[in-house]
């Protein structure tokens, strides 16, 4: 995980106010040579001084905390601790200690224990204070605790404001809060006091680098670092690294040698070395070297990435996986690491594991080429074709100079109408590349085109450069699929499953095929003959999961097979988010929540699955502690927009603008394309009174997603918020026009009603009704709409009308019979039964089925079912409204009065919950 500038070089920094600060009399030569040494920084020679004393007078306070701290300058926090605390037992002054003991325990991370200890203290000494509060301020910050760590900085400038050290401070502080200017300057002003301040110098060349973006500059303040530290390892590869990324590859190899010659046996000179073995092509020799290192540091993430780097070029793809994944864990924003990790598993045909690698680098600043094609290569063997084509676009973007700059103009071309001249020139490039890249782009911008027969020639082309691939013949298949040719795709499956018989795609696609002919068991047999091919196959696991769903088994099954998933590959965290959403999907908070909770303990550093925790916790009303776990992605995984976009949620519903505001702000500077810190922007912004704000953002969506209904949608919401109808409904028709018009039609004429606009609102409803019939969330939605405003009668003759378009549409049949309940009109158990049958063990069509029992007084098995919904979602006050009122039907006052009694205590607002007192109050007269 990259560092925050906050905590470069700062136990020098500290040093350099302690060692100034050690006075008091001697305790005889051993004393007065240990202090001599440590005033010349040879802090070795210092500890054998000390030890020796100590051994002849263990009871001297001065000796322990000089101990002390030549141990922490020597990185043992743990033994400078045990000496820290013994002076101080010895009545050493607090004044001398303490700012040591900050800063050992910044060493050990403990930044709140920090604080809590620290923040309040006065020593009664000028310069022992400022140099507290300036350790106290960096552990504000590393807690993500902004305006403290500010009120800190300026407590220890206002008693030390010509300190070097405190200045230092204050520069990372600013760092710290991406306020790079104000950094720089800070710095300034530290340097003109000590221009040969070498973490001066390094903070200078990071702040250049990262904040200004000046890679000159950070070179050269960085060479002035290391004129001071001419030994300092780890500059000379933030060095060497600069000059390769400057391209400047003489000035990285003269920098090695001077590496190699001040340090000859540090691992950084090994890694280079291997490095520069693998540039050359020689990958036995950097596996060798790789693996000789990592046997003296097993968890170094640039380490793994190499050695997976070595063991791909080998062709030895379990082992890569294996070191890639571990690099990842341990360092999430590892961009390099996640996409040679994404290469493993398209080389696996697991397109859909190298697109979770991928996707949370999709939406940051900067994002490489070759990540989004390899992103798009992915969605298109994922069959989403308008996915792959937007990210081939946008990587064709980014590379100027070579073939894909043709790429790019040809694909401009294609978005311009220009479909010939764009095709044409694919073409070219498709056949004079070896690669598949362009090959994939042509692939994906003729099925986005539904020009299949098009579609299926590039196919063939790319199949002449992979003829053992069995990728050609899954696409062939889904291609066919998409123009309703069934027995062209099944072939096309079973060639590819003849290639590769542990293919999945395929073998899930079969699966699909066979449960439309009516065949579950052979689908399941399908998928259960690969998983004896790979038993530790997660998305055959999860695969037959889903099968089992799809033909009517239980929840407590399909969990138990994607509890099989999780087995396969207990670090992987596919399986567990599935999981997870399989419990949430039916409601069952409290085994969703557990199973969250197992995922973070097996896999702590997955983002991913803190988020899904905290948001599990959102759900269960534990807003504390979902914020705790967002705070946790914030501090552990600094460059992830997830902990940032969940804290502003979480303001948001504590109506906390201001906060969510900076939190909003931050996962947008994080992932300027993530569409879910967009949103919560938007959010943020109508609550505070900000409509511009809000619309330029849904401006932005709109540029991003020019073929995607919603930010037009977003900006028709604003509008409507703002009642300028005419605006709002201009943006809903524009919104009306895209490929997919989501709930375009439904909010256009949800806020024609608003507007008073009804008799347009009416005729719109019945021309998109007719000319889109299909468009079943506009149905449902009119229906729901009639049914809400009184209109029965209209309300079932939409869902009737629907259910003539399919007629086992779980919605359509769900909502009528909820309908015929509430009209005590009978046929409403026979509609939930189908409807259940459509979308078995969905809690909510259950619910609706014992209501339709208990209707045509089946009370007793009305109760057996809705014992069964509440059993797997007992913290769901909707449902237990419905088993209060099943048992006031049935005459059983005692037990819906206690059902009710439960009700009344929940102070939180429910679906129904006007609808308790009066229930109370009904049990009470009978």
């Amino acid at each position: 995980m990259r560092k925050s500038p906050v905590f470069f070089g700062w136990r020098v920094l500290l040093l350099a106010l302690l060692l100034v600060a050690c006075g008091a009399e001697g305790d005889g030569d051993l004393l007065v040579s240990a202090k001599d040494y440590l005033q010349k920084k040879e802090l070795k020679a210092a500890t054998i001084q000390l030890k020796n004393l100590l051994q002849k007078n263990p009871s001297s306070a001065e000796a322990r905390f000089l101990l002390g701290k030549a141990l922490y300058a020597q990185d043992d926090a743990a033994g400078a601790e045990i000496e820290l605390k013994r002076a101080l037992e010895l009545k050493h002054p607090q004044s001398a200690v303490a700012p040591v003991m900050a800063g050992v325990l910044m060493a050990r991370q403990e930044f709140k224990k920090l604080t809590e200890r620290y923040a309040d203290l006065e020593l009664g000494d000028k310069a022992a204070d400022a140099e507290l509060q300036s350790l106290v301020a960096l552990a504000f910050a590393a807690q993500n605790l902004p305006d403290k760590a500010r009120a800190a900085i300026v407590k220890a400038l206002a008693l030390a404001p010509q300190s070097p050290p405190v200045l230092l401070a204050n520069a990372r502080i600013k760092a710290n809060g991406l306020d790079f200017d104000g950094a720089l300057a800070a710095l300034g002003e530290m340097l003109a006091l000590a221009p040969l301040d070498f973490d001066g110098l390094q903070l200078k060349g990071y702040l250049l680098l990262h904040g200004k973006k000046d890679a000159i500059g950070a070179i050269a303040a960085y060479k002035q670092a290391l004129a001071i530290r001419p030994d300092n390892a780890q500059l000379h590869s933030t060095l060497i690294s600069l000059y390769f990324s400057q391209r400047e590859t003489q000035a990285a190899a003269e920098q090695f040698e001077a590496l190699k010659k001040a340090n000859p046996e540090h691992p950084l000179t090994k890694f280079y070395d291997a490095q520069i073995t693998f540039a050359r092509g020689d990958f036995a020799r950097t596996r060798e070297l790789a693996q000789g290192m990592l046997r003296a540091a097993p968890t170094n993430p640039a380490l793994l990435h190499l050695a997976g780097a070595a063991e791909l070029r080998l062709d030895a793809l379990s082992q890569a996986e294996t070191y890639l994944t571990q690099a990842v864990q341990l360092q999430p924003q590892f961009a390099a690491a996640r996409s040679l990790l994404a290469q493993v598993y398209l080389r696996t045909d697991r397109p859909t594991k190298a697109m979770s690698v991928l996707r949370p680098m999709l939406d940051r600043p900067g994002v490489e080429a070759e990540t989004l094609t390899l992103a798009g290569r992915a969605q298109l063997l994922a069959d989403d074709a308008k996915a792959a084509d937007a990210l081939f676009r946008r990587a064709a973007a980014l590379r100027p100079g070579d073939s894909t700059a043709r790429a790019a103009l040809a694909l401009l071309q294609l978005s311009k109408g220009n479909a010939d001249t764009a095709f044409s020139e694919l073409q070219s490039i498709a056949d004079s590349d070896n690669g598949v890249g362009t090959n994939m782009a042509l692939i994906s911008a003729r099925i986005n085109r539904r020009e299949f027969d098009a579609a299926l020639r590039a196919i063939a082309d790319l199949e002449k450069k992979q003829p053992t691939s069995p990728i050609a013949a899954d696409l062939r298949g889904w291609v066919n699929l998409m123009r309703g040719d069934f027995s062209g795709a099944r072939k096309s499956f079973e060639q590819a499953v003849a290639l590769k018989p542990s293919y999945v795609p395929a073998v899930i696609k079969l699966g699909g095929l066979d449960l439309i002919e009516k065949k579950p068991q052979a689908a399941e047999a399908r998928v259960k003959n690969l998983l004896r091919v790979d038993p530790k196959s997660v998305q055959g696991w999860l695969a037959l999961a889903d099968l089992k769903r799809r033909s009517g088994g239980t929840p407590e099954d399909v969990a138990k097979l994607m509890g099989e998933a999780v087995n396969a590959s207990p670090t992987d965290p596919e399986p567990r988010l599935a999981l997870i959403a399989h419990h949430t999907s039916r409601g069952d908070g409290a085994a969703a929540l557990t199973a969250a909770q197992a995922g973070v303990t097996a896999i702590p550093l997955s983002a991913e699955l803190q988020d899904r925790l905290a948001r599990t916790l959102m759900a269960s009303g534990d807003l504390n502690r979902a914020s705790v776990t967002f705070g946790s992605i914030t501090s552990q995984q600094s460059d992830s927009p997830l902990g940032y976009q969940g804290l502003a949620e979480i303001n948001v519903t504590n109506r906390d603008f201001a906060t969510a505001a900076k939190n909003s702000k931050r996962a947008l500077e994080l992932a300027p394309n993530s569409l879910a810190a967009q949103q919560i922007s938007i959010i943020v912004a109508m609550n505070q009174k900000r409509p511009k704000d809000a619309l330029a953002l849904a401006g932005i969506i709109q540029a991003q997603r020019a073929n995607d209904a919603l930010g037009f949608i977003l900006e028709g919401d604003i509008e409507a918020d703002q009642k300028r109808w005419d605006r709002a409904a201009a943006a809903f028709r524009k919104a009306l026009g895209k490929s997919n018009p989501a709930q375009a039609p439904l909010r256009l004429h949800d806020m024609l009603m608003a507007a008073k606009k009804d008799v347009e609102a009416v005729k719109f409803a019945d021309t998109w009704a007719a000319t889109h019939p299909k468009d079943m969330l506009f149905q449902a939605y009119l229906a729901e709409w009639a049914d809400n405003h009184g209109d029965s009668a209209l309300a079932e003759k939409r869902y009737r009308m629907m259910l003539k378009l399919e007629p086992e549409n779980p919605v359509a049949l769900n909502n009528l019979a909820w309908l015929l309940i509430k009209q005590k009109r009978p046929g409403a158990v026979a509609l939930a039964e189908r409807a259940l049958k459509g979308a078995p063990n969905q809690l909510i069509l259950m619910d609706t089925l014992a209501m339709a029992l208990s209707s045509e007084n089946q009370h007793s098995k009305a109760i057996e079912l809705q014992k069964q919904v509440l059993a797997r979602s007992p913290e769901a006050p909707v449902f237990l409204l419905t088993m209060a009122k099943i048992y006031l039907q049935a005459g059983d006052k005692v037990l819906a009065k206690a059902a009710l009694g439960e009700l009344s205590k929940l102070k939180k607002a429910f679906p129904g919950s006007e609808e308790v007192a009066p229930l109370i109050k009904a049990v009470g007269e009978s």
